[in-house]
């Protein structure tokens, strides 16, 4: 055994001194984040220690698929001196990972002296990280035209705070609130002369209200949402080659929200109601300036969503309206339709914002800068069996942010 806490038995591996060998693990506390490991030396022959080591995470099952996570030395196992028995590493394993996996696989390509080791051995192995344990809800938004009072389905006790596209002035980023699309491309940048709505970029500034669906909560919240449109380029698969591939220059608008540091995820319903655009949501932690600048630590919430491609509403004038991408985590999800057609319907997105069977799995984002911001982005939309193509896109209705403590 390996992950038992008694350094007395063992994980060996015939065979393993010549191939990587390893095992896979469902942590009993449920999704985890694992940054870190350690291992201790097992009771015998020093040639078997392990000397490298491959971490991976699945959210699908504990067959895999598996992302790797990391790899690297066991530098301690590695030392001119043998390392001593039923001793842990001192040297600390750690890496960055900021996603919550269900099942882990570690592997062990090499060992200290594969020409006297006939096998791979290791007397403990430890997983360390973020163990999730409660979820906090830090704000629910909703966006579009209409003053609603609607309150959250996973919290009822909170109410969606309403993003009113009634002005620039009352949709504009401001510190004391916190919340806001933040301004671009002002008028003096090098951008060119922007003005109105065309400072936050290419905002759609029409009032989206679009009384498809009764005038009632929850339906009511995904009449109207607020998007972009106009882009310079147009994004298809006549222009990327496929159906997936984003733009390479990202052009959209940036919600910014201020919120304490630590671990997030998500819930969002993104779409339209009655036209089949595309969407790209992408979540950054901090960040400064235009879509194209977008940081390293940034997670994509809906990766290249194209409404059209859905044929899932067919009481709708095309089928792929009101077909919105829904993410979400734990059973945590937007506020249901109550299934009257022609009520919204959902695909649910997976962990790495693609459409999903399965449950919809918010990525985890780590935000070390106080602030997220949500970039809604052009996607990359096409004709499909939910009706005609739309170019336009990055729309959010929705969002949720749950802080993992």
């Amino acid at each position: 055994m390996t992950l038992d806490d008694d350094t007395s038995t063992k994980f060996l591996h015939f065979r393993g001194d010549v191939s990587p060998t390893g095992f896979v693990v469902e942590p009993a506390m449920g999704p985890t984040i694992v940054t870190g490991l350690t291992f201790t030396t097992a009771n015998d022959d020093y040639g078997r220690d392990p000397t490298s080591f491959e971490v991976y995470g699945s959210n699908e099952s504990i067959d895999g698929p598996y992302e790797l996570i990391a790899a690297g030395d066991v530098v301690d196992f590695m030392q001119a001196d043998v390392w001593p028995r039923f001793t842990m590493n001192a040297t600390p394993i750690t890496f960055p990972n900021t996603v919550a996996y269900k099942y882990y696989q570690v592997l062990f390509p090499t060992v200290r002296d594969v020409s006297a080791a006939n096998s791979m051995q290791i007397g403990e192995v430890e997983l360390l990280g973020v163990l999730p344990t409660a979820n906090v809800l830090v704000g629910a938004f909703a966006f579009g035209s209409r003053l609603l009072e609607c309150a959250t389905y996973n919290d009822p006790t909170v109410n969606y705070t309403m993003v009113h596209h009634e002005s620039v002035q009352a949709i504009e980023y401001d510190a004391a609130r916190g919340y806001g699309y933040e301004v671009i491309y002002p008028v003096d940048s090098p951008f060119g002369n922007k003005s109105y709505y065309g400072v936050f970029g290419p905002f759609d500034d029409s009032a989206n209200n679009r009384n498809e669906f009764p005038d009632e909560s929850p339906e009511e919240l995904y009449d109207s949402f607020i998007g972009a449109k106009n882009f310079t380029n147009e994004v298809s698969e006549v222009t990327m080659g496929d159906k997936m591939t984003p733009s390479p220059t990202p052009e959209g608008i940036i919600f910014r929200v201020d919120v304490p540091n630590g671990y997030y995820r998500f819930v969002a319903a993104v779409g339209e109601a009655d036209n089949g655009h595309a969407h790209r949501l992408l979540a950054e932690d901090g960040g400064s300036g235009p879509p194209e600048n977008i940081g390293p630590n940034h997670v994509v919430l809906v990766s290249n969503y194209d409404q059209s491609q859905y044929a899932l509403n067919p009481d709708t004038d095309e089928p792929g309206d009101a077909v919105f991408g829904l993410v979400g985590f734990d059973g945590k999800i937007p506020p249901p339709a109550d299934g009257v057609a022609p009520d919204p319907v959902f695909a649910n997105m997976d962990i790495n914002g693609m459409p999903t069977g399965a449950p919809a799995n918010s990525p985890l984002l780590e935000v070390t800068q106080g602030y997220i911001r949500i970039h809604q982005l052009q996607g990359n939309s096409n004709d499909g069996p939910g009706g005609s193509r739309d170019p336009n896109g990055g729309d959010i209705v929705i969002l949720e942010l749950w802080k993992i403590e």
